[in-house]
């Protein structure tokens, strides 16, 4: 089908035609009519961009077009429809912490745990993990998390988990944590207006 629209250069005429395909296996190629017919960047933000981004990824198997109507779903306040597109498995390794951001924007700290347990290890995964624990009330975790992280340092650690460890380190009376912690955050840290 595509190889017949394609050398439309009638982008409305193309629109006309590729528009009987809706509701087919061959929706998408409407969705590539209509975005090629976009002029400006906002409207791929338009509700109206939602359904063509889920017939793209119907037909593509990518879900980065799911994705792409998440974000319109949530940029409208929508985070329950926006969870709805959420993809049983991932292709991209930067697409389950997007999910698990809206997880935890929705307050769904388990399921946001369990994405982000698909995800490398990196300071946003580790924040956003210590984060869900601590929503979770799982403190000690929370804690373990960064102890661990911090003994390691296969990743940069951020400032705030040095710091999170050392206040816990602190409400546990743990002084010699608490010191190492700190030192190690100024050391790697040393101009941090935090």
């Amino acid at each position: 089908y595509w190889s017949y629209y394609r050398p439309l250069t009638n982008v409305e005429e193309a629109e006309y035609h590729a528009k009987k395909l809706v509701g087919t296996n061959f929706a998408s190629i409407y969705s590539e009519v209509m975005f090629r017919k976009t002029l400006k960047n906002e409207d791929y933000y338009s509700t109206e961009y939602i359904q063509l981004y889920l017939d793209a990824a119907k037909s593509t198997g990518e879900s980065v077009w799911l994705r792409n109507a998440a974000i319109i779903s949530a940029r409208n306040g929508d985070l329950s429809s926006a969870l709805a597109f959420k993809p049983t498995h991932f292709k991209s390794k930067d697409l389950p912490v997007f999910w698990a951001l809206l997880e935890y924007d929705s307050e769904r700290f388990v399921e946001s745990l369990e994405t982000l347990n698909q995800c490398p290890n990196s300071s946003e995964v580790i924040l956003l993990k210590s984060n869900n624990l601590l929503k979770l009330n799982e403190i000690s975790s929370a804690y373990d998390l960064w102890a661990d992280e911090i003994k390691n340092e296969k990743i940069q650690i951020p400032f705030e988990i040095y710091y999170n460890a050392s206040k816990f380190a602190l409400s546990e009376n743990d002084y010699n944590s608490t010191h190492e912690y700190l030192i190690s955050m100024v050391e790697k840290y040393p101009y941090s207006e935090k």
